[in-house]
């Protein structure tokens, strides 16, 4: 079986697949920095603590408001930088996106 033709898919697909990467990890942030001033964790801890006392079991934790603020930041910086990756100006993810494109067009 010869091997396919590389797919050369033009450079505006990088920059759609960038700008959608890049919205996709800022509503996170806009709704975590929601979450975090309207004081989430007010209601979230004693919801969670409440269900506990109901059903026995509750398998959601409950957080200190330092270690949930920065596990939420550490993992929108995460998507933050692989951003270069996903936007085509590095070759890396770039080109894996590009094989995911072409096989979904086949």
């Amino acid at each position: 079986m010869a091997a396919a033709a590389p797919v050369l898919i033009p450079k505006h697909y990088f920059f759609k697949l960038g700008l959608a990467w890049i919205l996709m990890w800022i509503a996170p942030a806009v709704h975590v920095s929601d979450e975090a001033l309207t004081g989430f964790l007010a209601v979230y801890n004693p919801t969670v603590l409440a269900l506990r006392s109901q059903f026995g079991f509750w398998p959601m934790p409950t957080f200190e408001f330092r270690e949930w603020l920065v596990g939420l930041v550490v993992g929108i910086l995460l998507l933050a930088l692989s951003s270069p990756w996903l936007s085509g100006t590095h070759a890396g993810f770039g080109n894996s996106s590009i094989l995911w494109w072409s096989s979904a067009e086949s």
